[in-house]
């Protein structure tokens, strides 16, 4: 009880569930806004309807994307002047990495609203990583809707954006016109996201941090109703074992000739195999 509580208060605290159009929204969707007739017969109060439930916030899986990363080598503590890349070659796919949302409700609309009226997309405005930082990737979501009671036929959107260069594409549903014709409040969904292309990079002085904010989730799906609201439907968070505490950085340093020379110059490693479960005592373990 006290745990349903605190996620719902968190929810409340760091969630904005409703807000207005941002500039972006309104330049990229004018164009099919003015092309449906919706807006015309649409009602909108000045307040926006209060939300029967919450978005889903599943976390993302910590020990997946640590081994995403690889274990790139760093060649002297400045690295020979290069930033240290993960993976240690090319990019990497996030498969596994964001759980499944599945038969979850969908937002509540202000005003009436079919699912074919409605507009998605998908953002990556936080970061899995502080450090190392993200220089190449994209995130895929894909939704599928279905009527809660169980009528036949189904509608799938399939979001993209990019992970560092902000996406200002929307997205419909299609499919089935008994599912695209219902009210969104009639229809549950499930979604999927995956990244493709990933790499990251930090600067040899840079210190390997996690992102461990629950409200900094990323990916984040988000949906605008007919009256201009944007409602957040799902984001994938930091799971609530901080993973700082568990995940060090993989990187294995290498020391150079001029390092090995000088062992008092050289950096210590309380980790020298790099491996999150091993750990170097201290000295109150005896």
């Amino acid at each position: 009880m006290n745990t349903e509580k605190t996620f719902i208060n968190r929810v409340k605290q760091n969630v904005g569930r409703n807000r207005r159009w941002s500039t972006w929204v309104m330049c990229a969707s004018i164009g099919a806004l003015f092309s449906t007739s919706v807006l015309a017969v649409t009602e909108c109060p000045k307040e926006p309807v209060k939300d029967l439930g919450y978005p889903a916030t599943p976390p993302w899986d910590p020990e997946v994307l640590f081994k995403a990363l690889g274990q790139p080598i760093i060649n002297g503590k400045d690295n020979q002047g290069k930033p240290v890349h993960y993976p240690a070659r090319g990019s990497t796919n996030l498969v596994g990495v964001f759980p499944p949302v599945v038969d979850y409700d969908f937002p509540t609309p202000t005003g009436e609203l079919m699912l074919k009226d409605a507009m998605f997309w998908v953002r990556a405005q936080n970061r899995i990583f502080k450090v190392p930082h993200a220089v190449t990737g994209m995130y895929h979501c894909k939704m599928i809707a279905k009527r809660k009671d169980g009528a036949p036929g189904r509608a799938t959107a399939n979001l993209y954006t990019d992970a560092i260069v902000p996406n200002r594409d929307i997205y419909w549903f299609k499919g089935d016109q008994n599912v695209m014709e219902s009210s969104v409040t009639d229809l549950v969904y499930t979604a999927t996201c995956k990244g493709a292309g990933f790499s990251w990079e930090r600067k040899p002085d840079e210190k390997f941090e996690w992102e461990s904010k629950w409200e900094n989730g990323v990916p984040s799906i988000e949906m605008q109703d007919n009256c201009h609201w944007i409602h957040n439907v799902a984001f994938w968070t930091p799971p609530d074992d901080n993973p700082n505490d568990k995940f060090k950085d993989p990187a294995v340093l290498r020391p150079t000739s001029a390092e090995n020379a000088n062992p008092k110059k050289s950096v210590s490693q309380d980790n020298p195999d790099n491996l999150p479960w091993k750990r170097k005592a201290d000295s109150n373990n005896q």
